[in-house]
This record gives structure tokens, C-alpha cells and sequence, in this order.
């Protein structure tokens, strides 16, 4: 039985991509964790990430909830803009009150 020649040109690709990986980490400091991430932003899901890093599935899948969990931990630290306090403007001799708005980055 002849394999199916979309499966070559997968394994093919596959070996691209984890090559184009290894060129980046040149000096082989990229964690893996890194690596997931970019995949996971190329779109890739843990299964084709698994393959093309030769690593487990369910490692993949951990590593992503991580890079998840991290990035809401990261939205949720970062203030939007906010209004902070009312003042008491003087304009000659007039009194006026106003918001102060402040952003936060």
C-alpha cells in the first residue's frame, strides 16, 4: 500500500518548520516554551506542535495552558485609563470642579 502523499508533504513541512526553529536558536537558548508560543501564534494547535518538536502531546498542552495563564496574568496587571480624583480648579476668582484623567502604561 502506497502512503499517502499529503502525509509526505506534511512530514516535509513539519521538518521545515522545526529547522527554521533551530536557525533562530542559533546558540540554543530558546526554552521551549518559547518555541511553543511561536507555533501556537502561527497557528498551529498542541497535536502539530507536539510533531513538530518531537515532543509529547500532553506537554505541549501544559505548556500552552501556562503561556494562557500567563498572558491573562499579564492583561489583568496592566491598569487601563483611569479617573483618579475630582479637583477644584481656580479660574479668576471662580471656582470650578473637574475630573482628572490619568493614563497608565
Amino acid at each position: 500500500m502506497k502512503d499517502d502523499p499529503n502525509q509526505e508533504i506534511l512530514k516535509r513541512l513539519d521538518t521545515i518548520v522545526y529547522l527554521l526553529l533551530e536557525m533562530k536558536d542559533r546558540d540554543g537558548k530558546m526554552p521551549i516554551k518559547e518555541k511553543v508560543r511561536l507555533l501556537n501564534d502561527a497557528g498551529l494547535n498542541y497535536n502539530q506542535i507536539a510533531k513538530v518538536l518531537g515532543k509529547n502531546p500532553g506537554n505541549i498542552a501544559v505548556q500552552l495552558t501556562f503561556l494562557k495563564k500567563d498572558e491573562t496574568e499579564k492583561q489583568k496587571q496592566v491598569p487601563k485609563e483611569e479617573v483618579t480624583k475630582m479637583e477644584e480648579v481656580s479660574k479668576d476668582g471662580e471656582h470650578e470642579q473637574q475630573w482628572g484623567c490619568f493614563k497608565f502604561n
